[in-house]
């Protein structure tokens, strides 16, 4: 994972000398992870510890997993995540770890020696399945699996069984459906039992359970004979020695029998209705997961001071309980333990308990007060989320981390404190938090998630310690340390003006939502992006100048700004998202520049004020009801026939019945635009129309004549559907819908084989032969110009396809999964297109455009001089590794969307990274990312589930001054290091006048920097501007350090790289 070494020297020394460039900081780390990589280990931190989720493959030999990761116990090691590591032979888990989870070393077929501790209380359904100590009959005693004092599964057991002495657990499944079992006897060893761990064995009639369980897994013995033995239940209530086990249709208060030692996996979990009331005797020291859950008309119960766990889910929407507490015995309560108490208005928590775990107490919506004890250290996602009727809550002193959406909705929650202790604040963690007015944010917090504060309207201020190293605060205004960033600024501050500081390069969704006292708001030349609901709901904002630096405003960015009378679109954009500007009831008019191509769903709806629209005819998009309820939608003058057009746009027709022929100089047909016209029969397209939109026509039920001239390049999806041309089963040629010269739609489920297009057709619209999955080879004719967005998306059974000289345009998407498609040929005379090895580029192969996903190829080297990735060009490629080169410089949207690549390098020359462009590359776990990138957009890295590392060539401010989109969780979580310089070497002194030069490697990312010494500045006249032969056989080393006699290095242009061009530069440096 090494950037490539650069032919550094000229560039970077002259560079230094120009803009003084500093030393790249020392190795950093932000500290929020979601996975974590250490050596072969990834793991993730959970409730302040560790779980095991993945092991590199490549381990080998007799292996002890680690006790700890990260300065953090392992506690468990999670599902699958040593399985296929084929290599390991042997593996001790350290007596940290208390839980396996199911199929955890699976096909590990090498495994023969296993060791588990004594303090593992629960392992998951066949964790060692397929390994050769699984499949050693000698482990096995009389066809049960013991792996030291635990039982993982028995099979074909019948009659009496005793489970030997010492056990400790029974594993999942252990005894599922061993239907001759009559017997069990479990010894006082064993503590728990899984889930599911005599399921089904039917005629077991016989079973002692000793009072040392203190877990029973759901449905641990149902369906076995003594389950269903009427006699055994007392009063729908069925105990198996002192543990409870399961109840049935209980109504009215019920009382737990006197020494009840446990309360079994959804014991209660049936009793939806009337079940009032339930009385614990003192000695149940544990109840189970979702014990009472779904118990609606519980109004209270008492937890015992015996109790020391109590599971997760335990009192899920007990709708009517209304008072809890727990007593200090209690050592551990789970997650989402009262979720959706509706009723509940007060928890006092006494135990000694570390975490509230995730949706603990979550739309709990009466909850008013809560305590909390000092023991807490974590406050778990979603923990208190909707809990509306909460005004205040006081967080321990000991609470390191805020989990996401913690508090979200708490909108009567006032005040809070956040303890000097707090490192992480989570994603949207005080979110509509309406009523908090001021937050403080201390010295401590290391990381603040994204939206953490948004629609918190009586917010006036944020205080950030001023000893904060991540953050800061500028007169209440939340900014990250560097001040590129502007996060959040106060809703309900009384300012009516605002300027944002200079350097300041991005704006962050929800950063001035709803702050209605905002008038003027001026931004600095340096912003490059504006988040999506930025400036929503700010009412009173009448002025604002976007400059030209911005490339990048999302969606409802400005939606609702009701005062704003006029804006003018930057240059650089070339995309309008959906409600950008909508219900702007002010706006009078609005300018497109021509660098904009579409513009999206409702961008300026209800802009009632609107009369003045220019659209330029660089504009081939234009999304349903774009301008809709705006002046100039609204004035009938603007209207010819029916039919609102907008400059050379057509944009939407009403009520037209008989023939229509669109006006002349018409480039585009916006989405929907004819759409449920029910009386039209017949229109014309005349030439000069470009593209047709999504749904144009559809459902125009009597429109029986369509005339499309050569002109139209693109087709929107569904744009003719259920039209009587449509519904014409005459008008289809073998399944095949066409239109004058247009490829309209093929029958998905018709079309198999070979197929060839018929002569004279120019376009293949979007979708056109979407999941054709039985189409093998596709002939398309000489004439063709244009093919369609997803135009054959999901043909899974085509295996290539030869693009003839005469197409011009290809949609993005066009040969998306399709699964087994190998090679994208294209006619040597197309003046447009190319391909290489089956791979689709432009003719100058400065894009690529689209890998054929069916080319069983695990690497990929993108050759020299492509400087953009298409949109979609490699979307579910089951490459392992792409090669991108230096030449690369933007990354499109979905680009890379479901590769199984592992890890990649951003090289230098990549600007921006698109929408999407690594999303669901649920394998890859590290990337390197070059200091160059600017911008990343939306959900550019979503659900990559395993992303644990990010080696960034640059600092932490370079970083901090990267415009990060929306939901991209998973890259800004990922542990980050940043450029550590080792074995610096002196290149040349510095002297009284000149300066020195000294250069060293990046141990994170390899490269190569450099760095100025400054002149020392004493007067010495031995000083001498030859350098000496140490410094020039270091110096001619680093000069040809690829082996090349670089000619960028020939300083005196004699051809050759010697002393003289080495005396040259020293003297240059010295200026």
């Amino acid at each position: 994972m090494k950037m490539k070494i650069k032919k550094f020297l000229t560039v970077i020394v002259s560079v230094a000398i120009l803009l003084g460039v500093m030393p790249f900081g020392s190795f950093t780390t932000n500290a929020v992870k979601k996975y974590i990589v250490d050596g072969y280990y990834t793991y993730t931190i959970t409730n302040g510890t560790a779980t095991i989720t993945d092991c590199d493959n490549s381990i080998s030999g007799d292996v002890t997993v680690p006790s700890t990761l990260g300065g953090y116990s392992v506690t468990g090691i999670g599902e699958h995540a040593f399985d296929y590591c084929r290599e390991l032979t042997g593996v001790i888990i350290p007596n940290s770890v208390i839980s396996i989870g199911e199929y955890a070393f699976e096909y590990c077929e090498s495994l023969a020696s296993i060791t588990i501790p004594d303090s593992v209380t629960s392992i998951g359904h066949n964790p060692f399945f397929s390994t050769e100590y699984y499949y050693n009959d000698s482990n096995w005693e009389n066809n049960v699996l013991y792996i030291g004092n635990h039982l993982i599964e028995a099979e074909d057991i019948s009659g009496e069984y005793e489970i030997k002495a010492g056990t400790k657990t029974i594993a999942d499944d252990a005894f599922y459906s061993c239907e001759s079992l009559t017997s069990i006897e479990i010894p006082d060893s064993v503590t728990s039992i899984g889930y599911d761990a005599f399921y089904d064995c039917e005629n077991l009639t016989s079973i002692n359970l000793p009072d040392s369980i203190t877990s029973i897994g759901m449905e641990a013995f149902y369906n076995t004979a003594y389950y269903n033995d009427s006699s055994n239940w007392e009063n729908d209530v069925l105990y198996i020695g002192n543990h409870l086990i399961r109840a049935e249709d209980i109504s009215g208060e019920y009382a737990v029998k006197a020494g009840t030692k446990t309360i079994a996996d959804e014991a209660f979990s049936g009793c939806y209705n009337n079940l009032t009331s339930v009385t614990l005797p003192n000695g149940v020291t544990s109840i189970g997961y979702e014990a009472f859950a779904v118990c609606w008309d519980l109004t209270s119960i008492n937890i015992p001071d015996s109790v020391i766990t109590i599971g997760d889910g335990a009192f899920n929407s007990c709708d009517s309980l209304k008072e809890i507490t727990i007593p200090d015995s209690v050592k551990s309560i789970g997650n989402e333990v009262f979720h959706s108490c509706c009723s509940l208005t007060r928890a006092t928590i006494l135990g000694n308990i570390t975490v509230i775990g995730y949706e603990a107490f979550s739309e709990c919506e009466s909850l008013t007060s809560v305590a909390l004890p000092d023991s807490v250290e974590f406050i778990g996602k979603q923990a208190f989320y909707g809990c509306g009727a909460l005004t205040s809550i006081t967080l321990p002193d000991g609470v390191t981390s805020i989990g996401d959406y913690a508090f979200e909705g708490c909108y009567s929650l006032t005040k809070i404190n956040i303890p000097d202790s707090v490192k992480f604040i989570g994603d949207r963690a005080f979110g509509y938090c309406e009523s908090l007015a001021s937050i403080t944010i201390p010295d401590s917090v290391v990381s603040i998630g994204y939206e953490a504060f948004s629609a918190c309207y009586s917010l006036t201020s944020i205080t950030v310690d001023e000893k904060n190293q991540y953050y800061c605060s500028v007169d209440g205004v939340l900014f990250d340390k560097s001040m590129a960033t502007l996060i959040c600024y106060p809703s309900r501050k009384t300012n009516t003006v605002y300027t944002v500081p200079d350097g300041v390069t991005s704006i962050c969704s929800y950063a001035f939502y709803r702050c209605e006292s905002l008038t003027s708001i001026t931004l600095p030349n340096s912003i490059i992006s504006i988040g999506a609901m930025a400036f929503n709901y700010c009412r009173s904002l009448t002025s604002i100048t976007l400059p030209n630096s911005i490339i990048s405003i999302g969606a409802m960015a400005f939606n609702y700004c009701r005062s704003l009378t006029s804006v003018t679109i930057p240059d650089g954009i070339t995309s309008i998202a959906y409600d950008t500007f909508s219900n702007c009831e002010s706006l009078t008019s609005i300018t497109i520049p021509d660098s904009v191509t579409s513009i999206d769903e409702n961008a300026f709806s209800s802009c009632v004020s609107l009369k003045s629209i220019t659209l330029p005819d660089s504009v081939t998009s234009i999304g349903r009801a774009a301008f809709v309820d705006t002046a100039y939608y609204n004035n009938s003058s603007n209207w010819e026939n029916n039919v609102l057009y907008i400059g050379n746009h057509l944009i939407c027709a009403e009520d037209i019945s008989g023939e229509y022929e669109i006006k002349a100089g018409t480039k585009t047909i916006a989405d929907e635009a004819f759409g449920y016209c029910s009386e039209l029969t017949g229109v014309i397209i005349p030439d000069g129309v470009i593209s047709i939109g999504y749904e144009a026509f559809s459902d125009c039920e009597s429109l029986t004549s369509i005339k499309i001239a050569d002109s139209v390049i693109s087709i929107g999806e569904y744009a003719f559907y259920e039209t009587a041309y449509y519904n014409n089963s005459s008008n289809w040629e073998n399944d095949v819908l066409y239109i004058d010269n247009h490829l309209i739609e093929a029958e998905h489920s018709s079309i198999s084989g070979k197929y060839e297009i018929k002569a004279g057709t120019k376009t293949i619209a979007d979708a056109a032969f979407y999941s054709c999955v039985r189409l093998e080879s596709i002939t398309l004719p000489e004439g063709i110009t244009s093919i369609g967005k997803r135009a054959f998306d999901s043909c899974y059974d085509l295996t290539s396809i030869t693009l003839p000289d005469s197409v011009t345009n290809i949609g993005d998407g066009a040969f998306s999964n399709c699964i087994y498609l190998t090679s994208i040929n294209v006619d040597e005379n197309n003046q447009y297109y190319c391909s290489v090895d089956g791979v689709l580029f432009d003719k100058s192969m400065t894009t690529l455009i689209s890998y054929p996903i069916g080319k069983t190829n695990t690497v990929y080297t993108i050759p020299d001089g492509v400087k953009s990735i298409g949109n979609q060009a490699f979307v579910w490629a089951t490459l392992t590794s792409i090669n991108l080169p230096d030449s690369v410089i933007t990354i499109g949207d979905n680009a890379f969307s479901g590769c199984e690549i592992t890890e990649i390098t951003i090289p230098d020359s990549v600007k921006s990274i698109g929408k999407e462009a690594f999303g669901n590359c649920y394998k890859l776990k590290s990337i390197t990312l070059s200091d160059s990138v600017t911008n990343i957009g939306d959900m550019a890295f979503c659900w990559c589930e395993n992303l644990c590392a990010v080696y960034y060539c640059g600092t932490s401010e370079q970083w901090d001054k990267i415009s990060i989109e929306r939901i991209n969780s998973e890259l800004t979580s990922a542990t980050r290091y940043y450029h550590r310089i080792s074995d610096w070497q002196l290149v040349i002194s510095a002297t009284s006048k000149t300066n020195g030069l000294k250069c060293g490697n990046c141990s994170i990312c390899g490269e190569k920097v450099t760095e100025i010494i400054p002149a020392i500045g004493h007067d010495n006249t031995e000083d001498f501007t030859l350098p000496s032969s140490a410094e020039l056989v270091l110096l001619r080393k680093e000069l040809l350090a690829d082996g090349q006699n670089n000619s960028c290095y020939d300083y005196n242009g004699d051809s050759e790289v010697d002393i003289r061009d080495l005396i040259r530069l020293k003297n240059y440096l010295a200026r």
